[in-house]
This record gives C-alpha cells, sequence and structure tokens, in this order.
C-alpha cells in the first residue's frame, strides 16, 4: 500500500535499512494482486530483493526476484526493472 511504501522510503532516506526492510515485508505479507493500485505491492518485492542483495542476503533477494520475473514472464523487454530482475537472477550467488 501507499502508506507502508512511504514508509519504508522514508526509513531508507533517514538510514534506517533494517526498519524498511521490516516495512517492505510487511507490506508484502498484507497485501495482495488484484487491487486497483497494486503496482506498490509489485514493486515492494523489487526494492526489498535489492536492501537484502545490499547486505548480503542473496538468499532473501532470489525469491523476490523471482516472484517478480514470474509475474513479468511476458513483459516488456525495455522495462528497466525487469532488465534488472533478470540481471540479477543470472548473476553469481554472491559468496
Amino acid at each position: 500500500d501507499h502508506v507502508l511504501q512511504g514508509l519504508a522510503h522514508a526509513q531508507l532516506a533517514a538510514g534506517q535499512r533494517q526498519e524498511a526492510i521490516a516495512t517492505y515485508r510487511q507490506m508484502l505479507a498484507d497485501s495482495a494482486l488484484g487491487w486497483e493500485v497494486q503496482e506498490p505491492f509489485v514493486l515492494a518485492h523489487y526494492e526489498l530483493a535489492q536492501l537484502l542483495d545490499a547486505q548480503g542476503d542473496r538468499s532473501g533477494a532470489v525469491p523476490l526476484y523471482q516472484w517478480l520475473a514470474d509475474r513479468w514472464r511476458g513483459g516488456d523487454s525495455d522495462l528497466a526493472v525487469l532488465q534488472a530482475v533478470r540481471r540479477r537472477l543470472a548473476d553469481e550467488p554472491t559468496r
């Protein structure tokens, strides 16, 4: 939802990574596809995956990237987020 996404963005801007991760997780647990304003819910998967990836939690990030790749399987190849997701899924796992 827009409120939780805005809160996560504010937490990131304030340097509160762990709080932002918790907020994104709450957003994903409380939301579902099929409602009119679902873009924040869909993009939250990508944004949370990026945060987890940045802190070295590849095993937490990959399922989120995969979720997005599965739903956008037929998406336009020029979508920047989809390109980034596919690149991250193709990367070697971090050590």
